[in-house]
């Protein structure tokens, strides 16, 4: 994530690569300071903290997500992607051991949900 919003803001940015960093860690600790302040200063109201930090982590994640979808489209991550999907050894996996491995997962998966399963029908 951090990467992708360096590439992000180097390839959109005039600035050099070092202040264009030191600008997104300053920009991160103030929103982090912020979002503390706030939860600091609403501590004795009842229901504030629960309702902002829960609002706080949604909008989070919105931006984390949005950050995943906005930055691999900018030109300059092009080549980065090229170059590993050339390096791929997609092509050369064996399908019999994918196989096993799924049947494997699959398996255990399964052991473990009839465990849980007959251990709640115990409890009863």
């Amino acid at each position: 994530m951090i990467l992708l919003n360096l590439t992000l803001a180097l390839s959109l940015s005039s600035l050099t690569p070092l202040k264009t960093t030191l600008t997104l860690f300053v920009l991160f600790w103030a929103i982090a300071s912020l979002t503390l302040g706030i939860l600091i200063l609403a501590k004795g109201r009842s229901g504030m903290d629960k309702g902002f930090l829960g609002g706080a982590m949604v909008l989070i994640a919105l931006y984390f997500f949005s950050t995943v979808l906005i930055s691999p489209i900018y030109p300059k991550i092009k080549p980065a992607y090229a170059m590993a999907l050339s390096n791929s050894p997609t092509g050369q996996m064996d399908m019999t051991a994918i196989g096993v491995l799924a049947g494997f997962a699959v398996l255990l998966s399964g052991l473990g949900f009839v465990r849980v399963f007959h251990k709640k029908g115990d409890q009863r």
